[in-house]
């Protein structure tokens, strides 16, 4: 318990540090950005032209934040489909594992026909479904 913890720990930790300083640093460059970068255009232009430059520099800003921010939920959206997806074919592994068990005749042709598919949908476990199958056959003519 206490290593998950431990774990746990050392993972969020560091990393509300980094996004804590991201934000505080999205919002300086929202704040004190446009001075800072563009500071000698600023001093020689009227109020007018000023507003309109500060006011496109923050527009860039938002818009960057923007497309790290949809960029960060697409990276999280295609680890939870692999996952999903695993536990999918698992899942799927599992019932016909548990159908090559029947006594009825049908129901193990189904179990076959089933780790068939998946051998097919998921070519980096056909090694692993090919021994574990040949376990299961020989546990089960003995």
């Amino acid at each position: 318990m206490l290593r998950r913890l431990l774990r746990v720990l050392l993972i969020w930790l560091p990393l509300s540090a980094v996004i804590i300083a991201a934000a505080m640093g999205w919002g300086w460059l929202l704040v004190k950005g446009p001075w800072h970068f563009d500071q000698p255009h600023l001093a020689d232009l009227p109020p007018g032209p000023t507003a309109a430059l500060v006011s496109g520099f923050r527009t860039a800003v938002v818009a960057i934040g923007a497309g790290l921010v949809a960029l960060i939920g697409l990276v999280f959206t295609a680890r939870t489909l692999y996952l999903n997806r695993e536990g999918h074919v698992t899942d799927r592994y599992s019932k016909a594992v548990g159908q090559l068990g029947s006594p009825v005749i049908e129901v193990r042709m189904g179990g076959i026909f089933a780790l068939e598919r998946i051998m097919h949908d998921s070519p980096k476990d056909q090694r692993s479904f090919s021994f574990r199958t040949s376990c299961v056959d020989s546990a089960g003519q003995t």
